[in-house]
């Protein structure tokens, strides 16, 4: 009696523009900046080195993006405004969201340079970039659109920075047309794909924006201002508002504004919450 084989289906191909990353590695190295400046967490440049290779025997395409801390930290924000807090899908959207937030390393409030500071910051995030990474190529999480197109967009654009490699660019552009080209037909293939699937409930939902609006509520994409005068924290070198102090519950002040506030069990001015990590 022959019974029928029973073939495994080939796993979903992922779109090309994502698919480079699952042959991208990523390591990093700190190094001191040349170019010196007056907020002190910027005179260290968190290196990240790059190597991209497709096949076995094809050659490796290397290369290397010096960022300061505040640059990865507007990365931060733009992730997290990419990845659109509260909306519906089956992908890890919630948690991926949830990384970016928590685990990116915060804005140390004292001995912004010191040796275990910056050596903390390169583990935490070589440790967030590559769960990005590795979240944009699992292809459980395809059918979300957010996620697929958009946030691939932002990070693609990160890490590519200044690299010429011809056929790399080809491969990272298409993240950021992937929206723009979309066919209807490739509109009602994420219907149907979202159709079977277990959203959470409105109320799941509601309660979900009200945690990010809650996590966030002090948290400005375009402008970034003291909790305290209210100006800008990026400000020119010039200025004489340049330096910065970040505290544990999220606010952030200039430091010629916070220091004179501050007592000695050291509380944030706004929200009294206490600093431990000093």
């Amino acid at each position: 009696m022959m019974f029928p084989s029973r073939k495994r289906a080939a796993p979903m191909a992922l779109p090309e523009s994502v698919a480079w990353l699952e042959h991208l590695t990523l390591e990093m190295t700190t190094k001191a900046n040349k170019r010196v400046s007056l907020s002190k967490r910027n005179n260290v440049l968190y290196e990240l080195h790059m190597t991209y290779k497709p096949q076995k025997n094809e050659e490796a395409t290397t290369w290397t993006v010096a960022r300061t801390f505040d640059e990865y930290r507007s990365l931060q924000r733009r992730l997290v405004k990419a990845l659109k807090p509260g909306h519906k899908c089956n992908a890890e959207c919630r948690w991926v969201c949830n990384v970016v937030k928590n685990h990116f390393p915060k804005v140390a409030l004292f001995c912004k340079n010191c040796p275990a500071t910056v050596e903390s910051r390169r583990l935490s995030l070589l440790r967030v970039l590559t769960t990005v990474k590795t979240s944009l190529v699992n292809r459980g999480n395809l059918g979300c659109a957010v996620f697929r197109d958009e946030v691939s967009k932002e990070f693609a654009s990160f890490l590519v920075g200044t690299c010429k490699d011809s056929a790399l660019l080809a491969h990272s552009n298409t993240a950021s047309s992937t929206d723009s080209t979309a066919s209807p037909s490739d509109d009602k293939s994420d219907d149907r794909s979202a159709s079977i699937v277990s959203f959470t409930s409105d109320e799941e939902n509601q309660v979900l924006n009200l945690e990010f609006d809650d996590d966030f509520s002090d948290f400005d994409f375009v402008q970034h201002k003291c909790g305290l005068c209210g100006l800008s924290l990026d400000c020119e070198e010039s200025s004489p508002y340049c330096t910065t102090a970040a505290f544990g519950c999220g606010h952030e002040f200039h430091d010629a504004c916070v220091l004179p506030q501050l007592d000695e069990d050291v509380r944030c001015p706004m929200c009294r919450h206490e600093e431990s990590n000093l």
